[in-house]
């Protein structure tokens, strides 16, 4: 039996994946087991946290009859009696918050999808967890800002909300002041940092700390931001094998590859095992520009020069023009020699062309990938269809090993670590495989409503697929979210 406690939201305590019918005295008792799992609690201090302060007559006893309850309602679940109180005896992976709190510094992204509404919400009335929940708030602030580092106009949006919500932080405030330095807006960066600045002093009495400082000298001192580092890819590759060796085919005797293929198909997380690839054997790296928040084409020179490094205002007053930006990225490219990612062009295909154009012809030591569903169109370009995954039949001796069924596995687990395929399972997840077409956006999207869903349940509700296959990952790009985008 796996049992997982899930605090960073309502209070659920799954058994192999499925949900226990708890009452809210249980739910408090295992959610305060949990905050120290594998650890002994003393009598007196559950009493005190399920009971507020205001203990029953005969403390113990009222104790006793709430663990008597959750043992009746998830039999085997491993809730002792080990003096002088009792212990909930899980590994601290079981605990979505103590996964945070190990993630936070670690795999930032990973610790933020782990959130699921306010913590404990269910509870809040009760004393005890006002404090953890204050904790892994602030933590979750923490991972945001580790994942932020080095942000520039695309995430400008994603920071302004966080800043609103918390404008004294100074790490936020400052993240944003850079990534509008970066994109190019320096007059909004200093502003920005001014209102922080006043807001401080008039209500904190407090000057601007370190980093905030730091982030206003970089502005004042017009320093070239660092060029981002390529970003690392926070799921397993599964598959793929042909498409890889047929790209770095295509790159060796060419100089612009384009992966081509439906929504869903899986060419973003392609073209990044193509670059991580290719990132050590070029001299100059590889730069990953991402153009789906890019919403007009006009704005396209302007983008790219942000997500390579580049200033993008020639003055401290206006952003420069497409003919400006054009240049200035001719300049940029004129003598590296590197791989330019370009995501997601669709949108801007006749602008994305145009400007590719440009630059291979004239920067020599450029190489040009990206991912499109619709093809650029321009002389040298060489395309590589990216499709569904194949989906085996049930009756294939190697069914249980192919890709399809390896990715909905992996993503799975991580929703659910108890998942595993069995003889008993395969046949229908197959059929899931099958009827999402073997489309790798949909099979995650699938595989993360097992944290809710059986996968029975999932098979017998695709017949509306679009309602179903949606709330991904909510540091997601949209389209990554659902089907319909």
């Amino acid at each position: 039996m796996t049992v997982a406690v899930e605090l960073l939201g309502p209070v659920v305590v799954r058994v192999d994946g499925a949900p226990a019918d708890l009452g809210v005295r249980a739910r408090a008792l295992l959610a305060r087991l949990a905050l120290d799992p594998g650890r002994v609690v003393s009598v007196d201090a559950l009493v005190d946290a399920l009971w507020d302060g205001a203990p029953p007559a005969a403390p113990a006893n009222a104790l006793q009859a709430v663990v008597s309850r959750v043992r009746r309602a998830v039999p085997g679940l491993p809730l002792a009696a080990r003096a002088p109180g009792y212990l909930l005896d899980l590994p601290r992976d079981a605990v979505d918050a103590c996964r945070l709190e190990d993630l936070a510094t670690t795999d930032p992204a990973a610790a933020e999808a782990l959130w699921r509404g306010e913590p404990l919400a269910d509870l809040r009335d009760l004393a005890f967890t006002a404090a953890p929940a204050a904790r892994w708030a602030e933590l979750r602030l923490v991972a945001a800002e580790r994942r932020l580092a080095g942000a520039g106009a695309a995430q400008l949006p994603e920071l302004d909300r966080l800043v609103a919500e918390h404008p004294l932080r100074e790490g936020l405030v400052a993240l944003r002041v850079l990534a509008l330095h970066r994109a190019g807006r320096t007059t909004d960066a200093l502003a920005a940092h001014e209102q922080t600045r006043r807001r401080l002093a008039e209500e904190l009495g407090l000057d601007p700390g370190p980093a905030l400082r730091a982030a206003q000298l970089a502005v004042l001192r017009e320093e070239e931001p660092e060029r981002p580092v390529l970003r690392t890819a926070l799921t397993s590759f599964r598959g793929r094998v042909a498409e890889l060796d047929l790209v770095a085919d295509r790159l060796a005797g060419g100089r612009l590859v384009t992966l081509l293929g439906p929504g869903g198909a899986g060419k973003t997380r392609l073209a990044l095992e193509v670059a991580h690839q290719r990132e050590a054997s070029t001299s100059d790296g590889v730069w990953w520009v991402e153009l789906a928040p890019v919403g007009e084409p006009r704005q396209l020179p302007a983008a790219v020069l942000t997500a390579v490094g580049q200033r993008t205002a020639t003055t401290l007053e206006r952003v420069p023009t497409v003919v400006e930006a054009g240049a200035r990225l001719r300049e940029v490219f004129a003598s590296r020699r590197g791989l330019l990612v370009l995501d997601n062009c669709e949108h801007l295909v006749d602008a994305v062309a145009r400007l590719t154009d440009d630059l291979l012809t004239a920067c020599p030591g450029l190489v040009v990938l990206t991912t499109s569903r619709e093809a650029l169109g321009i002389p040298g370009e060489a395309l590589v269809p990216v499709g569904p995954l194949p989906v085996p039949d049930a009756d294939d001796p190697g069914a249980a090993d192919a890709d399809v069924v390896r990715l909905f596995a992996d993503r799975a687990r991580s929703a659910d670590p108890s998942f595993a395929v069995t003889p008993a399972t395969l046949p229908l997840l197959l059929e899931v495989c099958r009827r999402l077409d073997g489309m790798p956006l949909a099979l995650e999207l699938a595989a993360a409503r097992l944290r809710t869903l059986g996968l029975a349940q999932i098979a017998a509700r695709l017949d509306d697929r679009f309602a179903l296959l949606t709330g991904g990952s909510r540091v997601a790009l949209p389209r990554q979210q659902t089907l319909r985008a």
